[in-house]
């Protein structure tokens, strides 16, 4: 018997980040000061948010998995506001400034504020010269938009199709009074929180 539903949210720790993997393949590009670390700023949205640490701790742990030595430089709690993403990035960067190699932002949204703050300082205007890659979650047009032009350096693009008809499903099961992942292929832990699996696609 399910005793709470308290969240519906996706498996992002399957998302893996290979973008920044296949990235770091060619060290040039992202490893400035040639040490083989990879040194960044992480972007999240609030800090009690259960998609947000699912997003931080599948990221970092993909990466950290397939070899990658990191140094975490900061991590920057936000409201999920491009905005506050923003102004946290230009205050950043008056600290940290050229010794960021790339910053990881839990969505989009982030990631378009942490490049437009790039900008302020000369950085991401789709010249390779001054660059530092940001990665973002969503797939949103916007996002796809500034990696074409070489502003942004990937995003995750999520299933939202497959997304809506999960939710879809398991709000007509508790209409219906029945387990909330009957005729699923969820699944629900002890803890009533529901993930949804799915294969979220790259775009570099």
């Amino acid at each position: 018997m399910v005793k709470v539903f308290s969240h519906l949210g996706c498996e992002y720790e399957k998302f893996g980040y290979e973008m920044i993997r296949y990235l770091w393949k060619n060290k040039s590009i992202i490893d400035k000061n040639g040490d083989g670390i990879l040194q960044y700023v992480l972007v999240s949205g609030p800090m009690r948010d259960l998609i947000s640490n699912q997003r931080t701790q599948g990221a970092i742990s993909a990466i950290e998995n397939s070899g990658i030595k990191t140094e975490k430089f900061i991590s920057l709690n936000t409201d999920w506001s491009k905005e506050v993403a923003k102004s946290d990035i230009e205050n950043i960067y008056l600290t940290y400034g050229r010794k960021v190699e790339a910053i990881i932002a839990n969505s989009d949204d982030l990631a378009i504020g942490d490049a437009e703050a790039l900008q302020k300082y000369g950085y991401n205007t789709g010249e390779n010269s001054n660059f530092i890659p940001v990665f973002g979650i969503g797939g949103i047009p916007e996002a796809k938009e500034l990696i074409d032009k070489g502003i942004m350096s990937g995003t995750v693009i999520l299933d939202l199709k497959e997304l809506a008809n999960d939710f879809y499903a398991v709000g007509m099961n508790l209409v219906n009074n029945v387990s909330p992942i009957e005729n699923t292929s969820l699944k629900i832990d002890n803890r009533g929180i529901i993930t949804i699996l799915q294969n979220p696609k790259k775009y570099i």
